[in-house]
């Protein structure tokens, strides 16, 4: 038979050992259970005296004794995370009257525990229901492109909405309406493809292809970090233009964002002119990775490894 003591504190990670610990202020007491025998199941549900205890790493520290001079105690990690993911569609604006035919839509999506984003639409089109434009497993901290609609000849009222989840299951969404002018007659869809690319040469992602899908013949410009990709006649129907990342004088253009003109006037002076404005981002800097613990060239069972890595676009590690 046991007596079991149950406690709440704050934890921290040891920054020498990367270990985790315990501070020993008690926030709370979980319970006192008298003569326990068998099997126990200790619960919390993240609150102390009926609030939820900020967003933090705590521990539960277990201890039990058996009425002589037996005592144990064992201590338990707990991370606590109620905070939903932060969202922010950053355009089009609510409201906006979209006139081309591709949509281009940039936001954010954030969290220390983040697990996924998506971005979805729905109008006319898609029969009142929601239509997936893209998903992502990175967290996107700063706003940038998210996803690209093809609009088609949906017209009227319109919604697009980004929603995002982290490990926990929170989530949180951002919904805004838009309304769609009159179909395009020139330009009738267009995208980049891969968005994020890296022209390195080493055969992976090194070129982004831009789309056209063009409704009738057209004086067709399309231009993209300072070069113009094509200039002249094109006729209707889908083409491909690729760009390797180089600019107008032969060179690879520096990590960033760059605007993809597309241009399309008619050659008989009917249709009004039309443009659509995309965006594609190069990098080409690999990860940076520092190995922060052990010091030296050995480590041992208290002190572990520890490793830092950063890159804007990080997709995965492996330690081993």
């Amino acid at each position: 038979m046991l007596d079991i003591h149950t406690t709440v504190h704050r934890g921290q990670t040891n920054p020498q050992t990367g270990k985790f610990e315990l501070l020993p202020e008690v926030l709370g007491v979980l319970g006192d259970l008298r003569d326990a025998s068998g099997a126990v199941e200790i619960a919390w549900d993240g609150r102390l005296g009926g609030d939820m205890v900020p967003d933090g790493l705590y521990g539960l520290r277990v201890e039990g004794s058996d009425g002589c001079v037996h005592k144990k105690a064992i201590e338990y990690t707990v991370l606590v995370d109620s905070t939903p993911p932060l969202v922010q569609i950053t355009s089009p604006t609510a409201g906006a009257s979209i006139t081309t035919g591709v949509v281009e839509i940039d936001g954010s999506a954030s969290d220390i525990n983040f697990a996924r984003w998506s971005v979805d639409v729905m109008s006319a089109a898609t029969s009142g229901s929601w239509l997936s434009l893209a998903v992502g497993l990175e967290s996107r901290p700063d706003a940038g492109v998210l996803a690209q609609w093809q609009r088609g000849n949906a017209v009227g009222p319109a919604q697009i909405r980004l929603r995002a989840y982290d490990v926990f299951g929170n989530m949180s969404e951002s919904v805004i309406p838009v309304e769609l002018a009159a179909p395009p007659q020139l330009i009738g869809s267009a995208s980049t493809q891969p968005l994020l690319f890296s022209p390195n040469g080493d055969g992976v992602l090194d070129i982004s292809q831009i789309f056209v899908g063009l409704l009738q013949p057209v004086t067709l410009d399309i231009s993209v970090g300072g070069r113009t990709l094509f200039a002249g006649a094109a006729p209707v129907g889908a083409m491909r233009y690729d760009w390797d990342g180089r600019n107008a004088a032969n060179t690879i253009v520096a990590d960033g964002d760059y605007p993809v003109s597309i241009h399309a006037s008619d050659p008989q002076g009917v249709a009004s002119p039309e443009a659509v404005l995309l965006t594609v981002s190069v990098d080409n800097t690999v990860p940076a990775i520092d190995f922060v613990q052990p010091a030296g060239a050995h480590a041992n069972a208290d002190t572990g490894v520890r490793v830092r890595i950063n890159d804007m676009h990080l997709v995965e590690y492996r330690i081993s």
